[in-house]
């Protein structure tokens, strides 16, 4: 038994022997390599280093360093990127090896995404901007679109709320308004109409702005208004790619209004009503003891807003692939929480793009990608009750009365049980989301078809639970706590919504190169159907708040509804290409929509587009000329369709409305819409671009400059003002005439001080003007009031003289409260007589300041390494624009603003900046005029983030390619007149500043890939 023993181990050692002699051989030979590779400006990150014939390959770190390993002595090594030359390096005996990417002659920039395909840039005829999905991920915001402010020419991207997940927090417009209704450009994900802002970014590889009718008129039935290309990562050949991304942050309001203190509202509120003829609500002794600390203070923002909120952002993407089959996959995860306990905002993503190559003429693609949204908030928004509240109100009672006990604001409710205990208002969504794609190419030199088919669907669900807390009102007089409930009923609603949208598209592609032609060709038919159907239901008179189902609610006052909604467009799309020794470029797009918004007679729109551009570098005369490396002069016509308007307006329909009881029992009552207009047809906008595009001194300055003008025709508009006895209302027809017109200038240079230090500054500039060109207005209507001839958002009020300092100054001025200034007093605001007839009224009403909308938008980029640091800063700012701010100084005693306030006239304060302090609403004051009109003019510090990245010596031994660690800011500055609200809040109107306030942001993370 023993022998035998000895014998296995004898050949066990033998075995191993020969496997360790096995090793050595297979290893021999094999070297592992290190490197740097570089283009004329420095290292180049992102470069692809792969063995020849193999899927052993990498990509370079942010400083163009790789490591590989495995890499045999007699192989070969081929190092490309995007818009240069590839390389071949036999490896020989060398461990290191340094290379130089030289720029394509035939390409000199990246291919980039267009509609329907791609094109390099410099065959690109249309105005287009171009943005890398590195650029989005750099100092991360929970919405993409916050990201692209002051990166592009020609956005116009504007953060209204700092709400997490919420709807409309963003504003974005390219190259301005053209139309009454809908401004939003089309937003396309992978080719489908899909949302931007809920994407993950790390799974983004680039974002394309089509912003003239040579890029964009292509998608024909909602380009109007510019279009977005979003397009996700896809893998690529070589070893498997992993990459993690982790960020932790920190929230705060931005711009947040300093409030008056107990002391300064007891004394200035006494004056308020003072003004109003009331008796004081203090006393001098209560005033003295505010002013000094005897009595408390509360500050109520303070106690219902977090000084900070968390939020946490995680990726993990994976990617590679062989020749046949390449793969890219990626998870998100997205916490934010809000500026108060109920508010908060989860988010979830998974992708997974895949190619297979069938055979050598059959390829095939799926892309899948899901979502889950959690939104929470409070079933009442607290900001109304925040900035109403007194802060001589105390925000607990004594322990005594109810450990934890809620105060109110003086006015009444309680911000803080608004905030926590009122219940809650969350949505839920689930979307799928899937891309089938086949491609083939034909037998047939230049000839290629593919089929497209997307599928979403969505379900959302929301849930409105509106519960009652106690709050207590103290009685001075009898010295108790009175016990108020906030609400009498307890209310639920829920809702479900699902909406699904299809879409099949069908291409062929003919691409051929003759000598110095070459001529390119694109037929696609296109399809969109899109339904969606919801069910909402209501209980009240819930016994308890302890059970939140519609089934413990009362009968009594219950509500359910229904609706159902479908679209549909069909559209048939040519694209024609030429181009004449890569000199002379010709483009001609046509587009063929059907929409079943409008009747069949009006239902299709036919939308033609041309652009040429001429490469004047290429010419002989100008390549002699050392620092010009690309000159190039665009130029383009072409139509638009808009269909985003209002559905079946050509039909007779009825809406329901309140019934009666008729026997005791409830019948609901209907009613007519109105006259349908059977003529309504598609908007069109006709756009011409001129623009120039530059690189010179060997690349490190690039540029581009557009001039464009867009005249959009058959606008929807009220035909105008109808008599009473006509008994009912005209339809909108489409007669109005609008202009939007501007140019935009981007610049980008690049340089390198030394070895270690290199840099990019990149401004840009975008302005765009626009203009009612006609509408119609009854012929008698005076132009001080005429839409016609001005700005969309025009602001139209009265002029205002200053403030009254003097009763004689009252007594001469003209009658403007139709009392003979009766009701006037000193401090009061004074307007400007137009007419001259000694009456101010709605016949001094004229054009006052301008749109709401900027005319200007500006950024600054920034960007800079040395060794293994980065950093880099983004700013953008907008001019050109109004914003109407009117805030009353003590309005039922609250939105007590401390700047107002203390600056409000009264004795010894003449000059003051605001009119007197006063106590509920003189009609007077809140009059829209100038005096409450503000320069909107800001600079944003948007984006500003320092990293550094780890040695190589250090990673070599873990196994890792690179470790970047980074802290980033988002919002951390800005530069306005606005001292009380961020520049960028909702304008006019009083209601408006109660407003969920925008968000400053400190990161802390780190990239890591494998």
């Amino acid at each position: 038994m023993k022998k035998t023993k000895f014998k296995i181990l004898k050949h066990s050692k033998t075995l191993l022997c020969l496997l360790g002699i096995f090793c050595c051989l297979s290893s021999f030979g094999q070297t592992t390599l290190q490197g740097i590779v570089s283009d004329s400006q420095g290292p180049l990150p992102g470069a692809n280093v792969i063995v020849k014939g193999t899927a052993n390959g990498t990509q370079t770190d942010f400083d163009g360093k790789f490591i590989l390993n495995n890499v045999d002595q007699g192989a070969t090594l081929i190092f490309s990127y995007i818009g240069f030359k590839s390389q071949e390096v036999e490896v020989g005996s060398q461990a290191n090896i340094n290379i130089t990417l030289l720029e394509d002659s035939e390409s000199l920039d990246e291919v980039i995404v267009v509609g329907y395909g791609t094109q390099k840039k410099s065959d690109l005829t249309g105005a287009v901007s171009v943005l890398k999905g590195k650029a989005v991920t750099v100092a991360p915001t929970p919405n993409l679109t916050q990201n692209l402010s002051g990166k592009l020419t020609g956005v116009i991207s504007r953060q209204v709320s700092g709400n997490p997940a919420g709807d409309n927090n963003n504003e974005f417009l390219i190259r301005g308004q053209s139309t009454f209704g809908n401004n939003s450009a089309l937003v396309l994900v992978d080719g489908i109409e899909r949302s931007i802002d809920r994407l993950d970014p790390n799974a983004i590889e680039s974002i394309t702005i089509l912003k003239d009718a040579a890029s964009a008129a292509i998608y024909g039935a909602r380009a109007a208004n510019g279009v977005v290309l979003v397009t996700t990562k896809r893998g690529a050949s070589g070893a498997p790619s992993v990459s993690f991304n982790s960020s932790i942050g920190f929230q705060s309001a931005t711009n947040v209004p300093e409030m008056l203190d107990a002391g300064q509202f007891a004394e200035f509120f006494n004056e308020a009503r003072v003004n109003v003829g009331d008796d004081p609500l203090f006393t001098d002794e209560q005033v003295r003891q505010y002013q000094d600390g005897t009595l408390p203070s509360t500050n109520w923002w303070d106690e219902v807003i977090r000084k900070s909120s968390p939020i946490q952002q995680y990726g993990l993407t994976v990617s590679g692939g062989g020749e046949k089959v390449k793969y890219f996959t990626s998870l998100g995860m997205l916490d934010q929480e809000g500026l108060y306990e109920t508010s908060s905002f989860k988010r979830y993503n998974v992708r997974a793009n895949i190619d297979v190559e069938l055979t050598n003429r059959f390829k095939f693609s799926i892309d899948l990608a899901g979502r889950k949204e959690n939104i929470s908030d409070s079933s009442n928004s607290p900001f109304n009750a925040l900035l109403n509240a007194q802060p001589t109100s105390p925000a607990y009672v004594p322990d005594s009365i109810e450990p934890g006990g809620l105060g109110y604001n003086g006015v009444n409710i309680s911000p803080i049980g608004e905030a926590i205990r009122s219940g809650y208002n969350r949505t839920d969504w689930a979307v799928f989301q899937g891309n089938l794609k086949l491609d083939y190419d034909i037998p047939v030199n230049g000839l290629s078809a593919s089929f497209k088919y997307s599928y979403d669907h969505s379900f959302r669900t929301t849930k409105n639970f509106e519960r009652p807390y106690t709050f207590y009102v103290f009685d001075p007089v009898n010295d108790i706590y009175n016990p108020f409930p906030s609400i009498t009923n307890i209310k639920l609603e829920e809702g479900y919504r699902k909406p699904i949208r299809q879409t099949t598209q069908f291409f062929l592609r003919y691409n051929k190169d003759f000598g110095k032609h070459k001529i390119g060709g694109l037929f696609v038919y296109e399809q969109v159907d899109f339904k969606r159907n919801e069910i909402e239901a209501g209980r009240q008179g819930f016994i308890s708040p302890a059970l939140d189902q519609l089934l413990a609610g009362g009968a009594e006052g219950q509500t359910s509804n229904g609706s159902a909604f479908e679209e549909a467009r069909q559209g048939y799309i040519g694209r024609f290409t030429y181009s004449y020794a890569d000199k002379y470029l010709f483009q001609a797009n046509i587009r063929h929509d059907g929409s079943n918004i409008f009747p069949k007679e009006g239902r299709w729109g036919t939308f033609p587009a041309f652009s040429a551009a001429w490469k004047i570098s290429e010419e002989n005369f100008l390549k002699d000329i050392n620092f010009i490396q690309s000159l190039k002069i665009r130029a383009s016509w072409g139509q638009f369709g808009n269909d985003r308007v209002s559905s079946f307006q050509y039909l007779s329909a009825y809406e329901f409305r309140q019934g009666s009881v008729i026997g005791g029992a409830y019948n609901p009552g209907i009613r007519d819409t109105g006259v349908p207009n059977p003529n309504i047809t598609w908007e069109t906008a006709t756009d011409k671009n001129l623009g120039i595009d530059f690189s010179l001194f060997t690349g490190k300055l690039t540029g581009e400059f557009n001039v464009f003008n867009k005249r959009t025709e058959d606008i929807l508009r009220p035909v105008g003002d109808v008599p009473d006895t006509f008994g009912g209302s005209l339809p909108d027809t489409n007669q109005a005439i609008t202009e939007n017109k501007g140019y935009e200038f981007a610049l980008n240079y690049k340089s390198k001080i030394g070895e270690d230090f290199s840099f990019t500054i990149s401004p840009n500039i975008t302005k765009a003007t626009n203009e009612v060109i006609f509408q119609a207005e009854p012929e008698d209507v005076p132009d001080r009031i005429r839409r016609t001839g001005r700005p969309f958002n025009q602001i139209y009020g009265y002029t205002d003289a200053g403030l009254f300092k003097t009763q004689e100054e009252i007594n001469n001025w003209p009658d403007q409260d139709g009392q003979g200034n009766a009701s006037l007093n000193t401090g009061d605001i004074k307007y400007v007589d137009l007419n001259n007839d000694d009456v101010i009224d709605g016949e001094d009403i004229s054009q006052i300041g301008k749109s709401t909308i900027p005319e200007i938008i500006f950024g600054l980029n920034l960007s800079m390494n040395y060794k293994d640091f980065d950093f880099s800063a983004s700013f953008q700012g907008a001019t050109g624009f109004n914003s109407y701010a009117e805030l009353g100084a003590f309005n039922l005693g609250s939105n007590a603003i401390e700047e107002r306030v203390v600056n409000a006239f009264r004795e010894g304060n003449e000059n003051a900046a605001f009119p007197r302090t006063y106590f509920n609403d003189p009609p007077n004051n809140t009059k829209t005029s100038t005096f409450w009109m503000i320069d909107g003019s800001y600079v944003k510090l948007r984006n500003v983030e320092l990293g550094y990245t780890l040695p190589k010596i250090v990673l070599n031994k873990l196994g890792i390619s690179t470790c970047r660690f980074f802290v980033s800011g988002n919002n951390l500055l800005t530069f306005s007149k606005y001292d009380f609200f961020d520049p960028e809040r909702p304008s006019q109107g009083n209601n408006n500043v109660l407003y969920y306030p925008q968000l400053s942001r400190i990161n802390f993370g780190f990239n890591v890939n494998f």
